[in-house]
């Protein structure tokens, strides 16, 4: 006894691991090989061979007899397959036992409980398709022409009741066909030859995972897939703090990681795998829930695959998995399929999750993803411009993300456009400027509006500088600017975000007569933030259909927050109005207009300015929420001589006759008026082929129905922008 333990721990000592997967499975394949002669060896007579399941379609299609053989034949087969077998297990064994490689087939079959035959099945199939050596070497044992149920019942069946255990293997029931490691079957009305004789195959994603692919694998679900992460938690542009969490979170749970788009979500999820060096399998959620995958093998099956990926899995837009409403079956099966998954699972929204939903409760991590401080968002600027940009002299990154409240996905999209654009022109022009910017900012909003919305969007070409204001008027307007300027710092920084709820925008109302330049101002406020202006005819928004207006509303409003944009609400008069009392119908609907519109102007962030021809009777609750009251009164003889003299080009012929400060003193024009004046006279002009003259302009100015000569007591006002 002594003797042979000796000998038996000298044997084990001496078994070499193997060194590489494929000299593993090199090795497998030499005893499956073995295996093979030893049932051809097995083999008798023709006529006992006609018990075997396998042989009857072997004699059915008058296939040549296999040759007899001699018992010592049939026991020389049998001793060295046992020696392959032996020596095969001793050696896994050894390599497992130094760690020193991995071994993806028995990760494969500890992870799903394969048997050893089942195991051996598997990569029987594979070597079929890989080695024309072996691919006739298992058609021997069957004399098929494919891999079957039949090759395997031949193959691994030792008598009646090992023949039933290995045809059940392939039931629908059975591991291989329940978890996808072979192809399904066609089960409706096949019958049991249909059984023996269908031709088994592996996906891709078992071949890729045995043989130890590194490269992007695929799924037999189309709407999952496993990838190689690309960057890690350096690479996020996100505070200190976040990136903690992110870190501690990615170690395993469920986490539920939730930001509107663009805020980095799925670089988030592909850092979390990158920093454990996993894989990371992706899951569009509401195609995985809509097709065949929203029942309970189906997601066991995805959490295998996950585990034998060695993976992190993300379930993308997984909105509809955390619903609150906690009689749902399906997410309870989730639910308790996610406690009992012993790796990290991640599941993205836009929205904050109901603390009230199953997920919420049973989440590990709760993550949320906002807009970028503007710091980050510099950094994310200079980041996502190409190399090679060349930034014109009125590019201020700092201030565009001052001003730009904008996701990373949105500025990386933004800057690429941005370059595009800038590289189209000839060389030497190739500089980033800023209508480049406002203009590829404008065409990147088109279309966030409904076609049936009688809102507009402009890209600003005006500035503070350019619009005629008294001192006062420009210092109420410039105020409107620095508390933009200021709104992150007071709402982030100083808390105020936080402490109240609602009214993070700011509000302003500009009334005053037509032609006082209470457009161009909003304008120049845009242009002065270096965004976009939405222009909103809010008669417009008025519609005849119940609940359309409010639509309208809500649209306008949202799409403005979502793209940055400063919002002119004109004729303001029409819906920002008091509240009608009575029991009145129509007082129903408007008070419903009413409510909806201040319910926005509430959740809206960023900056509205009212416009109206007069001074409004307005609601005590808009009374409070609009910061800013401007008046736009007509403009004083100073104010019009100095708009005579701007809205004139520079490039315009001029009689000598002509006399700004009289026009300034006969005509009470606004800004508006002398506008239309000068371009009639210009035309006039133009068509005599002569210079503009006084009388030019006194003849134009007959033609307006409002003018008349300037009295006393007039006050300061507004004008327009100067001509170029």
């Amino acid at each position: 006894m002594a003797t042979t333990k000796t000998h038996s721990t000298k044997s084990r000592v001496q078994v070499k691991p193997f060194t590489t997967n494929t000299e593993f499975l090199s090795e497998y394949k030499e005893m499956l090989i073995a295996l093979c002669r030893k049932k051809r060896a097995t083999a008798k007579t023709e006529e006992e061979d006609d018990e075997d399941l396998g042989d009857r379609s072997y004699k059915h299609r008058n296939r040549e007899k296999l040759p007899q053989s001699s018992p010592s034949d049939a026991t020389e087969a049998a001793t060295k397959y046992d020696l392959k077998l032996r020596d095969l297990r001793a050696r896994v064994e050894a390599t497992v036992t130094s760690d020193q490689i991995s071994l993806p087939l028995k990760d494969v079959s500890r992870e799903y409980g394969l048997n050893d035959i089942e195991e051996s099945v598997l990569v029987s199939i594979l070597f079929y398709n890989n080695d024309r050596s072996f691919e006739r070497k298992l058609d021997s044992v069957s004399n098929q022409s494919h891999p079957s149920v039949r090759t395997f019942i031949n193959l691994f069946g030792e008598d009646p009741e090992g023949r039933q255990r290995v045809r059940a293997l392939f039931l629908r029931t059975g591991t291989l066909m329940k978890y996808g490691l072979l192809d399904a079957m066609r089960w409706n009305h096949m019958s049991e030859d249909d059984f023996l004789n269908h031709h088994l195959e592996v996906p891709l994603s078992v071949s890729n995972l045995v043989f130890g692919e590194s490269a992007e694998l695929e799924s037999e679900i189309d709407c999952v897939r496993v990838i190689q992460p690309a960057g890690s938690l350096d690479d996020l542009i996100l505070p200190d703090s976040k990136k903690a969490e992110i870190q501690e979170a990615a170690r395993g749970g469920l986490v539920l990681l939730h930001g509107k788009s663009g805020t980095g979500k799925s670089s988030v999820t592909q850092s979390m795998a990158a920093s454990l060096g996993s894989r990371l399998m992706v899951v569009r959620t509401p195609e995985y829930l809509n097709g065949p995958c929203d029942d309970r093998p189906y997601l066991m099956m995805t959490l295998k695959q996950a585990r034998l990926h060695k993976a992190i899995i993300v379930f993308e837009n997984a909105d509809r998995l955390l619903d609150p409403d906690p009689d749902e079956t399906m997410i309870e099966d989730f639910s308790e399929e996610f406690s009992n998954f012993d790796g990290t699972v991640i599941l993205t929204s836009r929205s904050e999750p109901d603390q009230a939903c199953l997920m919420a409760q049973q989440a590990d991590f709760i993550i949320g993803l906002d807009v970028p401080e503007p710091k980050d968002r510099e950094a994310l600027w200079r980041k996502f411009l190409p190399e090679g940009s060349i930034l014109g002299p009125d590019i201020d990154l700092n201030r565009i993300a001052q001003n730009l409240s904008l996701t990373g996905g949105q500025i990386k999209k933004l800057a690429l456009q941005v370059q595009k654009r800038a590289s189209l022109r000839p060389e030497g022009q190739r500089q980033i400027s800023l209508a480049d910017l406002s203009r590829t900012q404008s065409r990147y909003q088109a279309g966030q509006v409904s076609s049936n919305s009688p809102s507009s969007v402009i890209t600003p070409t005006v500035t503070l500088s350019d619009v005629v204001l008294t001192e006062g008027l420009r210092s109420n307007v410039e105020e409107i600017l620095k508390a933009a300027g200021s709104r992150e710092k007071v709402l982030n920084a100083w808390g105020f975000g936080t402490h109240y709820s609602t009214g993070h925008g700011i509000a302003a109302l500009f009334y005053g007569e037509s032609g006082t330049g209470k457009t161009l101002t909003a304008e120049a406020v845009a242009g002065e933030l270096k965004k976009p202006l939405r222009m909103i005819p809010l008669s417009g928004m008025m519609s005849k259909y119940v609940g359309e207006t409010e639509k309208r509303i809500v649209e306008v409003f949202r799409s403005a927050s979502a793209s940055n944009e400063i919002l002119l609400a004109d004729e303001a008069d029409s819906l920002f109005t008091a509240r009608i009392s009575g029991n009145e119908h129509h007082a129903y609907y408007i008070n419903n207009h009413i409510n909806c519109l201040l319910s926005e102007m509430d959740r809206f962030s960023g900056i509205v300015i009212l416009s109206s021809n007069r001074a409004l009777a307005l609601d005590e609750a808009f009374e409070r929420r609009i910061g800013w009251k401007l008046e736009f009164p007509k403009p004083s003889v100073e104010l019009r001589e100095n708009l005579w003299r701007k809205l004139i080009p520079s490039t315009a012929p001029l009689g000598n006759d002509i006399d700004f400060h009289e026009l300034a003193v006969e005509y009470d024009f606004t800004g508006g008026l002398i506008r239309q004046v000068l371009l009639k006279a210009a035309f006039v002009a133009a068509a005599e082929n002569a210079p503009i003259s006084l009388n030019h302009i006194r003849q134009a100015a007959r033609t307006e129905r409002f003018n008349k000569v300037i009295t006393k007591g007039n006050t300061p006002a507004i004008g327009f922008r100067a001509a170029v």
